[in-house]
């Protein structure tokens, strides 16, 4: 199967903690992603209330004639009805890290985590609908509202985005649904295999740990202390004797 192409763009200024090259190395059997994001500054003012960015607007800020079959657009501005993502034509996707990159940071999570999950949603919508993308006005059912971890969780309560960047799944309902779609149990499982690499760092993974098992990590780190404490005396007395 050829693989779905993803361009990257950034509107306006994005958080300084986010790796952006680390998006353009994402290797995926279902996808390749263009080498290069492309920056396009917002020189008009918002056209909704709190701040917020229409539709209509933002699809005046992005090129709408792209040679990939998905763009991916990411911005720090709100957008409309509050939503963290909107799906404009043309197969246009636009993100913003607006309250939820406060959310992601809260939790220790890499912010690049939420872009690389969104990559395989809608990879996966595109492929599903006729290599097409619905708008936001559309209906579509692809989401669920419940919270499960999955890359097509709605996150009504923005909170719970962090649930799906770390270690992503496709729940057992939405591998259900792309069967149906004619989606390929090859894809799916490499889908499912490919997720489980969106982590946080290992530092934040051991420290979670931890803090889940502050009696076990107590008796490991004694044990250890202990064991190194041996470990030196019996260095020295063989130092010594030689």
């Amino acid at each position: 199967m050829k693989k779905v192409t993803i361009q990257v763009c950034a509107l306006g200024t994005l958080p300084k903690d986010l790796n952006k090259n680390a998006l353009t190395k994402v290797k995926s059997e279902m996808f390749s992603i263009a080498p290069e994001i492309h920056t396009y500054e917002i020189r008009v003012e918002s056209d909704l209330y709190d701040w917020a960015y229409s539709d209509n607007l933002l699809a005046a800020l992005v090129p709408v004639r792209h040679e990939a079959n998905i763009m991916v657009v990411l911005t720090s501005v709100p957008l409309e009805m509050n939503y963290y993502t909107r799906r404009l034509h043309e197969n246009i996707v636009v993100f913003t890290f607006y309250e939820i990159g406060k959310y992601l940071k809260f939790d220790n999570i890499p912010l690049g985590n939420v872009v690389k999950r969104l990559f395989y949603s809608y990879a996966l919508t595109y492929l599903r609908n006729n290599r097409r993308i619905p708008t936001s006005y559309e209906l579509s059912n692809f989401t669920h509202d419940d919270t499960r971890g999955c890359i097509y969780d709605m996150n009504g309560v923005k909170e719970d985005i962090s649930i799906s960047c770390h270690k992503p799944i496709l729940c057992d309902e939405c591998c259900d649904r792309m069967k149906t779609d004619q989606i390929s149990l090859e894809t799916i499982k490499s889908v499912k295999s490919e997720l489980a690499n969106i982590t946080k760092s290992r530092y934040f993974v051991i420290a979670d740990w931890v803090k889940e098992n502050p009696i076990l990590s107590l008796i490991i780190s004694s044990v250890w202390a202990v064991s190194l404490g041996v470990l030196g005396s019996i260095i020295a007395s063989a130092l010594s004797g030689a």
